[in-house]
């Protein structure tokens, strides 16, 4: 385990983000992007890292991200070295072109878990059970919570992320390997550890249950398999595996089976042909809330936080057709239940000749308001044509809504993309930046009944001119990325295993990536209509197929662009890099994934494919 006093800088990611040099804690970094860079130089000590990539992924925003990485890194050389009068460089190293942490000055316990799994993965090669067995136990009590809570950097919940993925596998490695290794107790305990920590999959019920079963603990073999039968089959509507249903049988036959509770005798699962939920709906738009083909990321549980706790200003940011209305509704409808007023304004269904003039939008977007909300003032009859746009929104929001709308109000701002280029956009943002400011300065005020839910594709330095009047770099920020390969396999079970095979899934990930929408368009096509994945690979390029409309799209969006045309022509040629407003542009519109300009791919091969037939 980490030993704060064996090192001069001792950082823990796990459970909570904490520093420590020479044994003593540093107490709070001079600002939260100093604090992520220097998580994100002390996850890796040793390895250098670009000034230009460092300013372009924690400002990517900003006009002038080489003077806050500056300042970001006096700020974390005071904290760590200056003020601990360790020598400079003992910590952190720069030069004029590159910054690393020290790697012999640095030690973490993501490196010890990293250390651990590897160890783990050389006693396996050697055959050696017991030393695997005894090393991933290392690794996952060092994983004593998620990694870098409360980070929302897009590079903290990429680690985050990753970091649990290896972490239940560990799990799930240990506990077949205690078993095998004739550890029943030891390997249960960790079993149950699973079950809790990955409770929507099947695998840790079946471990769990079977080594109760086999230790001859049948009540709690039973009880476990009908909460895996409620997880599974009843909340997510996916059919338990045969080898759980053998499972729930051995639990029924056992004579202390009957002991377990009020459970009634399982439900079994239908087959595919009869599926009583009916066949899956089209995916077009925003999933429906009570949809089983919802996929819950770890941005889910990110969002719903941020709105639960009542966060002044939640930023929910995507490519496009990644999920974020759906997202949003849930959201919503959570707060909902909470008993908040909610209200939404769906930018994209207001007329465009409203986005010329502030007054005409804010007037709109009360309008809205009063009409969600049941206000008992209409805006048209307190609106003060003496005042500006933005003080007559504020106004309204201080003596109608927000006395109305009782102790919490979440007002959802949906495809605020909508505002790009808009006269009225600075207005807009500027404003909602003050109430947040406002709230700031008097906690207790008014203005802290207020979350505002901004949900936007386009780049924030694209839609408001002035940063220091910009909500984007207040808020909290969570980024909804595409399905994981893990996420796209369990929407196939749930589509009922339509991709039979694990080449049939590898051909499936070639053409549509993670995308949330060309992946359930898939599946959907094969489900309901009966397509194979051969015939869908063969016609996602058609006109009339069951891509057209979407390809159209981007045809049309390239056309009208011949710059971007040119940028995504050169990927498909073999290049990688472009000027940034492209980068942004295109990756806004979700044809590029990538982290920065220099290092860009196409998001999926169906794109590829795509782009290299327009140019042929």
């Amino acid at each position: 385990m980490l030993n704060p006093a064996a090192t001069q800088c001792a950082v823990r990611f796990f459970g909570q983000f904490e520093v420590r040099i020479l044994g003593a804690p540093v107490e709070r970094f001079r600002t939260r992007k100093a604090a992520s860079l220097f998580a994100y130089l002390a996850l890796q000590p040793g390895r250098w890292r670009p000034r230009e990539a460092l300013a372009d992924l924690l400002w990517p925003e900003s006009d002038d991200s080489r003077h806050s990485l500056s300042m970001a890194l006096t700020f974390i050389r005071h904290e760590v070295e200056a003020r601990p009068k360790l020598p400079e460089g003992a910590v952190l190293r720069a030069n004029r072109m590159a910054v690393s942490a020290a790697a012999d000055g640095v030690t973490s316990d993501a490196a010890e878990f990293d250390a651990a799994l590897a160890a783990a993965s050389a006693a396996s090669a050697a055959s050696d059970a017991e030393a695997m067995v005894e090393r991933l136990a290392e690794a996952v009590g060092l994983y004593r919570g998620e990694m870098l809570p409360g980070f929302y950097d897009e590079w903290a919940i990429e680690e985050q992320h990753r970091h649990r993925e290896r972490f239940l596998d560990a799990l799930e490695r240990l506990v077949v390997a205690a078993t095998r290794c004739g550890r029943p107790d030891f390997a249960l305990e960790h079993a149950l550890r699973l079950v809790a920590e990955d409770p929507y999959r099947e695998a840790p019920y079946r471990h769990a249950t079977s080594l109760y079963l086999a230790m001859g603990r049948q009540d709690r073999a039973a009880r476990l398999c009908a909460e895996m039968e409620r997880r599974i089959y009843e909340e997510l509507g996916v059919p338990l595996s045969e080898d759980a249903r053998h499972l729930q049988a051995v639990c029924r036959a056992a004579p202390q089976a009957g002991r377990a509770g009020d459970h009634q005798t399982p439900k079994t699962p239908p087959s595919r042909s009869t599926d009583p939920l009916g066949a899956p709906e089209p995916p077009r738009g925003a999933v429906p809330l009570a949809s089983r083909y919802y996929v819950v990321r770890s941005a889910d549980q990110i969002f719903h936080d941020a709105i639960e706790r009542g966060d002044s200003i939640v930023l929910l940011r995507g490519a496009r057709q990644v999920g974020k209305t759906s997202l949003l509704a849930r959201g919503l409808q959570g707060a909902r239940d909470r008993g908040a007023g909610v209200a939404s304004a769906q930018l994209q269904m207001l007329d465009r000749s409203l986005m010329q003039s502030s007054n005409d939008l804010f007037l709109a977007l009360a309008r809205e308001l009063h009409e969600q909300l049941e206000l008992p003032d209409a805006p048209d009859d307190v609106w003060d044509a003496r005042r500006g746009a933005s003080p007559n929104l504020r106004r309204y929001f201080r003596r109608t809504v927000l006395p109305s709308a009782g102790s919490r109000l979440v007002w959802g701002l949906d495809e605020v993309d909508r505002l790009f280029g808009a006269p009225c956009a600075d207005d807009l943002f500027s404003l909602l930046r003050s109430w947040n400011d406002e709230r700031a300065l008097d906690p207790a005020g008014q203005w802290a009944a207020l979350t505002v839910v901004i949900a936007y594709s386009t780049e924030a330095h694209m839609l408001i001119t002035d940063l220091n009047q910009s909500p984007f770099n207040v808020g909290t920020q969570v980024s909804l990325r595409d399905f994981t390969q893990a996420e796209v396999d369990d929407l196939n079970v749930r589509h009922g295993s339509p991709l039979r095979t694990a080449e049939d899934r590898k051909r499936f990930a070639s053409l549509v990536g993670g995308h949330p929408f060309l992946v359930r368009q898939g599946l959907y096509q094969m489900t309901v209509h009966g397509s194979s994945l051969d015939a869908l690979v063969r016609e996602a390029l058609l006109e009339h197929g069951p891509y057209g409309d979407h390809l159209r799209r981007i045809g049309s969006l390239l056309a009208r662009d011949t710059g971007l045309h040119e940028c995504v022509q050169r990927i498909v040629a073999g290049g990688v890099e472009m000027d940034r407003d492209s980068f942004y542009r295109l990756r806004s519109a979700g044809i590029v994934a990538g982290e920065s300009a220099t290092s860009v791919s196409l998001r999926c091969g169906l794109y590829a494919d795509y782009i290299a037939q327009l140019a042929g």
